[in-house]
């Protein structure tokens, strides 16, 4: 057990000061609490979460003492609001980082100097650096949505219109923002946790909008009805991935035209890729003549 060697203190609603003292060790071992105004007292709870408040039911206790983390494992609101500028400095550093060294041989350090900041800085923000990696990931398919929905509802026409320019804008990212498409297609997977145990909201979001689009479609008699949508988009997805994959790796040697690749996957996903009569209007075998 180690004993705190400064007393944390907390703003509560109504105004009151929450302050904390005593010891803190491993999961489930107790600390005193005590409101200094009106003398009311509780228990917090140490764990390796942080801190979860008991007995004071007046407000709310950000754990163990730092700005910014809720108990949840992530870096909480307190921390963003009180210094927001350095919060984005340490996210636009990791996300240079991450692309330009990988995620795997990157450390806390190095994202910690490139941003400018001591490296305790960084655990004010984030619990580590899988906990960095997922932050950067929601916040930067964050904006990428807002700025999708709104170009969208800018371009205008049928679903078909506006689903060649988010394919478009999708594969833009190889030449408008190398690091991010970078980050997104290559360094998300070398994270387990992101693999394994994130429930990906933001991506689920951002399919949410495509699928969308093809049951507008659908509805509009633009695309076949009696096709999956979900089908459709996973398979859309798919091929956008790879072959954002494709050009961001080839930006680095040549230049590349997004728009002529967008060009020739939206021809294939809105007209196939067979000549002729459409394939279920074709024999699926040998014709024996009688």
């Amino acid at each position: 057990m180690r004993r705190l060697t400064t007393e944390w203190r907390f703003i509560i609603a109504g105004g009151c000061r929450f302050s904390v003292h005593g010891v803190v060790g491993s999961a489930g071992e107790r600390v005193r609490a005590c409101c200094r105004s009106g003398g009311a007292s509780g228990v917090v709870r140490g764990c390796r979460g942080g801190l979860r408040r008991r007995g004071c039911g007046r407000g709310v206790l950000w754990s163990r003492g730092s700005e910014g983390n809720d108990g949840s494992g992530r870096g909480g609101d307190v921390a963003k609001a009180k210094a927001p500028e350095k919060r984005v400095r340490i996210l636009d550093a990791a996300l240079k980082v991450f692309a330009e060294q990988g995620f795997y041989n990157a450390r806390v350090a190095d994202v910690a100097r490139a941003a400018g900041v001591a490296d305790g800085t960084i655990y004010l923000y984030f619990q580590n650096k899988d906990d960095l990696l997922i932050s950067l990931f929601e916040e930067r398919m964050e904006e990428i949505i807002a700025a999708l929905r709104a170009d969208l509802e800018a371009t205008g026409g049928d679903a078909l219109v506006r689903l060649r320019r988010m394919i478009e804008r999708h594969l833009s990212m190889a030449v408008e923002s190398p690091l991010l498409a970078e980050f997104i297609t290559v360094e998300l997977r070398q994270s387990a946790k992101f693999v394994r145990e994130y429930e990906n909201p933001r991506f689920q979001e951002y399919l949410t909008v495509l699928r969308d689009l093809v049951e507008e479609g659908q509805r509009e008699g633009l695309i076949r009805s009696g096709m999956d949508s979900r089908l459709i988009v996973r398979a859309i997805f798919g091929a956008l991935d790879e072959v954002l994959l494709t050009l961001t790796l080839a930006s680095t040697t040549r230049s590349i035209d997004f728009r002529e690749v967008a060009e020739t996957l939206c021809d294939l996903f809105f007209h196939g890729m067979a000549s002729g009569p459409r394939p279920g209007t074709m024999p699926r075998g040998p014709v024996v003549a009688p």
